[in-house]
C-alpha cells in the first residue's frame, strides 16, 4: 500500500511537472512574438500570395486586404482558393481580392499564371512566395523534378525570375521567401540535386529533402538580392517558427496528437505571419535585403547558409532545370 502511494506521487509530480513545463514553454514563447509597429496602408498596392487559400498564406492574405491591398491568391485548388476568397471579403469588406490558378508542379502553369499577371497588371508592389508541401516521398513532377523540391523551391525560382519586370515597376518592391530552420540541417548537394538519392521512403528521407529545398530558397534569396540590388527591389527570407499548418502531410492519428502538443509547443497562425507582414508593411526594412528574419527581427544567417559559391552554383543549375536561359536578371 504504502509503495503504491508512492507511486502515485511520482505519477502526479511528473504530471504536475509536465504541466508546468508546457505552461512556461508557451509563456517563453508569447514573450518572444512581438506585435506587428507597421500601420502602413497598402491601398493600390498589389500583393501575389502563393498557397493562399489555408494557414499563413491566408493569414497573411487577410490582414493585408484589411489594410486595402488588391490580393492575388495564387493558388492550384481552385475551390479552396474562392472559399478563401470570399472569406476574406467577407472579414474584410475590401473586393479586390482574387484567385488566379497556379500550380507550382507544373513550369507550363507558372508560365500561363504569369503570362495572366502581365496581360492585366501594371505592376506587383509584393511578391510572397509561400506556398511549401512536406512529408510526400520521392514523387516527380510533370517536368521530371522531385516534387518538394518543385514546389518549394524550383517553382518559386522560375515564378519570381519571370516576374521581375512588373516588381521592377513598383518602386519598393519586395519579394518575401519563406523558409525555415530545418534548413539548419540540410544535407544538400548539388552533384545529386535532380535525383537525389532519398532511396528510403521514411519521415527521415522526407525532412531531408524538405530542410535542402528551404535552404535552397536562402541561398535563392541571397543571391537575387545581390542582383536586383541596383534596381530598389529588396529580398528577404522569413522562418515563421514552428506552426500548425497543413504543409505535412501525416496520417490524421498523427495531425491530432501534434495538435495537442502544438497547443503548447507551436505558434499559432497568426503569430507566425507576422513576421511576413512586417516585412511587406515597415518602413525599418525598406531598404533592408537578402536578410533571414524571425520575430520581425534578422537574424544571423544558418551557419548551412553561408557558403557564396554554393549559392552561385545553385542559382546557374536552377536556371538550367526551369529552362531560364532567355530570361536573366540584368
Amino acid at each position: 500500500m504504502f509503495i503504491a502511494t508512492i507511486n502515485l506521487i511520482y505519477f502526479l509530480l511528473l504530471i504536475l511537472f509536465f504541466l508546468v513545463t508546457c505552461i512556461t514553454w508557451k509563456i517563453y514563447i508569447k514573450l518572444r512574438i512581438k506585435p506587428i509597429n507597421s500601420y502602413t496602408c497598402m491601398f493600390k498596392k498589389v500583393v501575389i500570395i502563393t498557397g493562399a487559400n489555408s494557414g499563413l498564406g491566408f493569414e497573411t492574405a487577410l490582414e493585408l486586404s484589411k489594410r486595402g491591398a488588391k490580393i492575388i491568391l495564387a493558388c492550384r485548388n481552385a475551390t479552396k482558393a474562392q472559399r478563401a476568397v470570399k472569406n476574406i471579403i467577407y472579414q474584410t469588406e475590401n473586393k479586390n481580392v482574387f484567385h488566379k490558378h497556379l500550380d507550382l508542379a507544373s513550369f507550363s502553369s507558372i508560365r500561363n499564371f504569369v503570362k495572366e499577371i502581365y496581360e492585366n497588371e501594371k505592376k506587383i508592389d509584393v511578391l510572397i512566395n509561400n506556398a511549401g508541401i512536406g512529408g510526400i516521398d520521392d514523387q516527380l513532377t510533370e517536368d521530371g523534378h522531385l516534387t518538394m523540391i518543385q514546389v518549394n523551391y524550383l517553382g518559386h525560382f522560375l515564378l519570381t525570375n519571370l516576374l521581375i519586370d512588373k516588381l521592377k515597376e513598383s518602386p519598393g518592391s519586395r519579394i518575401i521567401n519563406l523558409t525555415s530552420n530545418l534548413a539548419k540541417r540540410s544535407d544538400l548537394n548539388l552533384k545529386n540535386f535532380t535525383n537525389y538519392p532519398y532511396f528510403k521512403q521514411n519521415y527521415f528521407a522526407r525532412k531531408s529533402m524538405y530542410s535542402n529545398s528551404k535552404l535552397c530558397m536562402i541561398y535563392f534569396t541571397q543571391e537575387i538580392s545581390r542582383k536586383l540590388c541596383c534596381h530598389g527591389i529588396t529580398v528577404n527570407a522569413v522562418h515563421p517558427g514552428a506552426i500548425l499548418t497543413g504543409v505535412w502531410d501525416i496520417p490524421e492519428l498523427f495531425k491530432n496528437i501534434i495538435k495537442l502538443i502544438g497547443f503548447y509547443f507551436f505558434k499559432t497562425v497568426e503569430e507566425g505571419s507576422r513576421t511576413i507582414i512586417y516585412l511587406a508593411t515597415s518602413q525599418d526594412v525598406k531598404n533592408v535585403t537578402g536578410g533571414l528574419f524571425e520575430n520581425c527581427a534578422e537574424i544571423k544567417m544558418y551557419k548551412t547558409a553561408r557558403n557564396p559559391n554554393l549559392g552561385i552554383e545553385l542559382w546557374e543549375l536552377s536556371e538550367k532545370l526551369v529552362n531560364l536561359y532567355k530570361k536573366k536578371i540584368m
